[in-house]
């Protein structure tokens, strides 16, 4: 393998641009959060690299599936790992929102940004060639190739010195995907009746209606196409909507807490693991369809003013073309080859021109029968010998509309 491996070199544009962004223009340590542009990107490559070459452990029934989790879960129980890890791995496995060990290595990425002990942690268990060998074929990964892995821990160092600010609670998705959705904390005032009506589907809470008259029902924090994640700080993910009401019930004459996972993203589209339990509701639920009905009008709506800037653009750009092309044909010169001088008279007409020009063109013409002679445009001037003419130049710059 190369040390320049195409996965280190699009890690290392990752945290270049996480790096650039680390600090403001008055040279202030600037706070990297979720909204960032590029960290979701990093976080892919990084998974990707941690998983080339894992090894899957087999079974009577069949491949146990494994990932990077599955060995870092483990790691604390040895005597070189910091107390560090002990509390990152503590925290993954207490949040009951991540149920994969695909969504827990994850978090655990996350919780290690935070706390800056990625480097730490990859060196210690590459350093470890029998433990890394149990875990990966070695010549197929990048830890367990001893160039790549210490061009890996370098550019971990780097982000280890970079702030992290990630909300970690914003974990219920990261079973499905990296792309994390946007999150409200909603309080409503003491009630018997939310009028919220919610139907699970893979798990998860969605609302898919509000009764009318309700206290929710001109909300518009609460919207159709929303999971509600908490309820008065209670986990309900997986939960049966009996175990819903008996949350409820606890904290009767107390203001209901809400942390709803916002079926928008902030572009107006619809958060696509949410998008896809409203396509599986839609045909039983109306409420549902129109907020899909919805959405895709807003989508043709983006991608005609997408069109719309694409071809402005374009025009720009030829616009912006034509204008250098014009003022790189009025720098350049051209050679004047001077012929001869006719004269059409006071009546100069289009017609005169073009019968002066074919005749000086013609091959019977004779120009020294006018006396006057054959000259280099360049580098000489040709006067008439009438009294009368004007002397003509054979500069670059200069057309005489008369000789052509």
């Amino acid at each position: 393998m190369d040390r320049t491996d195409s996965s280190l070199r699009e890690l290392k544009g990752y945290i270049l641009k996480l790096k650039d962004s680390s600090i403001n223009s008055d040279g202030t340590a600037n706070v990297i959060t979720d909204n960032h542009p590029h960290l979701k990107g990093f976080c892919i490559v990084l998974e990707s690299v941690l998983r080339r070459g894992l090894k899957q452990q087999g079974s009577l029934f069949g491949l146990i599936k494994r990932d990077y989790w599955s060995w870092i879960e483990p790691l604390h129980q040895y005597g070189k790992t910091s107390q560090s890890l002990s509390v990152a791995v503590q925290l993954v496995n207490k949040n009951i929102k991540v149920r994969s060990i695909q969504g827990r290595g994850r978090l655990f990425i996350r919780v290690a940004l935070t706390r800056r002990i990625l480097a730490e942690i990859i060196g210690n268990f590459a350093s470890d060639r029998h433990r890394l060998s149990y875990w990966y074929t070695v010549d197929d990964s990048i830890l367990g190739n001893e160039l790549q892995v210490q061009s890996l821990l370098s550019l971990l160092v780097t982000v280890c010195k970079l702030q992290f600010d990630l909300r970690l609670g914003n974990s219920t998705f990261l079973d499905e995907c990296w792309e994390l959705p946007l999150m409200e904390n909603v309080e409503i005032v003491p009630c018997e009746d939310l009028g919220i009506i919610v139907r699970y589907t893979a798990s998860r809470a969605v609302v898919i209606a509000k009764e009318e008259g309700s206290v929710v029902a001109d909300d518009v924090r609460v919207a159709v196409g929303d999971v509600i994640d908490e309820v008065n700080q209670q986990s309900i993910s997986g939960l049966k909507l009996a175990s819903i009401g008996s949350v409820l019930r606890d904290f009767r004459g107390f203001p209901v807490k809400l942390l709803l996972v916002k079926c928008q993203v902030g572009d107006g589209s619809l958060y696509e693991p949410i998008k896809r339990r409203l396509l599986s509701l839609a045909p039983d639920f109306p409420c549902v369809a129109r907020v899909l009905q919805s959405a895709e009008v807003r989508a043709q709506s983006r991608r005609l003013c997408h069109d719309r800037k694409s071809v402005m653009r374009a025009d720009s750009s030829e616009s912006v073309d034509s204008a250098e092309l014009e003022a790189r044909n009025e720098r350049q010169s051209w050679p004047v080859k001077y012929i001869t001088r006719i004269v059409v008279g006071s009546d100069g007409g289009s017609h005169m021109i073009h019968g002066a020009v074919g005749q000086a063109l013609s091959p019977r013409f004779d120009a020294k029968a006018t006396g006057d002679a054959e000259m280099d445009g360049e580098s000489s001037t040709a006067q008439n010998n009438s009294p009368n003419s004007d002397p003509i130049s054979g500069s670059k710059h200069h057309s005489d509309p008369i000789s052509g």
